[in-house]
């Protein structure tokens, strides 16, 4: 009995300790992915941006609602899908880049834009097949 009600114990302090993780590390992500909307520099431009905030939103609610397989499905979706498609689109952007054009920077567009903005599209994708199957099992 007391085995049983330390090895909860623990495991409680540890999730509590994780979330405490995540959620400074998200609330860290957006501050600096913030900044060039509060007229800071960003060296990576706003795509890049926005895409850092998508993962700081997932970590977050990875921090918060992380209890039904649902969700903890929904997550994981999320981010095997946004980063299958966020390579996809880098691969994309920079052969594209270098095969369609002369210029030297054009391949960098594949990287900072089209890398950027797959990982958003495909971690939306992710969420919303997720939500698809559940309303589609719950009928």
């Amino acid at each position: 009995m007391w085995k049983e009600t330390a090895a909860t114990l623990s495991e409680v302090i540890m999730r509590l300790c994780l979330r405490l993780v995540l959620i400074i590390a998200s609330a860290l992500i957006v501050m600096f992915a913030a900044m060039p909307a509060n007229g800071g520099p960003f060296p990576f431009g706003p795509y890049l941006s926005w895409a850092f905030i998508f993962a700081s939103l997932l970590m977050a609610w990875c921090a918060i609602r992380l209890q039904s397989p649902w969700e903890r499905k929904a997550v994981l979706y999320a981010f095997l899908s946004g980063a299958a498609f966020g390579c996809v689109g880098v691969v994309a952007g920079v052969l594209g880049g270098i095969l369609l054009s002369n210029k030297d920077l054009t391949p960098l567009v594949g990287f900072f834009v089209w890398g950027p903005i797959c990982f958003i599209a495909g971690g939306v994708a992710g969420v919303a097949f997720t939500a698809y199957q559940r309303i589609k099992i719950s009928k």
